[in-house]
């Protein structure tokens, strides 16, 4: 996985991160609730540092397909209400702040 710090911030998109679970992400980006964080597949080098065992307290959301979303929520232990579950290949829309 590329270490750069900005490697998991969509250019021209603020807000929306890729598989950015760890350092000033995890710790001061995801306490915006505004913010976007999609998590691309439920492995190590993708969800990072990302608290288990109910640590996760957002607000910004984590979205996913259902597979990751389940595994989240089941073995994580992240709340459901900070996951948002998308079918694969679904076009959706981001919030707006």
């Amino acid at each position: 996985m590329n270490d750069d710090v900005d490697c998991h911030e969509i250019p021209d998109c603020p807000g929306i991160f890729v598989d950015a679970f760890r350092g000033t992400f995890l710790t001061r980006k995801t306490k915006v609730p505004s913010h976007v964080f999609i998590l691309s597949h439920y492995h190590g080098d993708h969800y990072g540092s990302l608290p288990r065992a109910g640590g996760y307290t957002g607000p910004a959301k984590i979205h996913c397909t259902h597979i990751t979303a389940a595994l989240l929520t089941r073995v994580h232990g992240v709340h459901d209400s900070l996951v948002v579950a998308h079918d694969l290949g679904e076009v959706w829309t981001v919030p707006s702040p």
